[in-house]
């Protein structure tokens, strides 16, 4: 049986335009969480939607009909993700000693 914990591959071995790809995809999807305020949620909600709606219709465009290359849609994802900022309040842990307010 093989063992599944090791992957196949080094970050070297995969090739820059799908590594840009990928990157762009985690730049994405990899957001700060929220404050636990309701409109704060409510934003983040929001803003990880449309990012992984976005994300989703890029990669089935690349699956489907790949005609621009993958730097190319990487900088598409990269460019609507700069377009979409987080604009919430982001969680932070309280430091020891530190009283919430009320």
């Amino acid at each position: 049986m093989q063992d599944r914990t090791v992957h196949p591959h080094t970050p070297s071995s995969i090739p820059s335009d799908a590594r840009a790809l990928l990157q762009a995809i985690r730049d994405a999807l990899d957001i700060p969480l929220p404050s636990i305020e309701p409109a704060d949620v409510e934003s983040y909600q929001r803003l990880m939607e449309r990012r992984a709606t976005h994300v989703l219709s890029m990669l089935d465009g690349i699956l489907t009909v790949p005609a621009g290359g993958l730097d190319r849609d990487a900088a598409l994802i990269q460019r609507h993700t700069d377009a979409t900022p987080v604009t919430y309040q982001v969680w932070r842990p309280q430091s020891p000693g530190e009283v919430s307010a009320p």
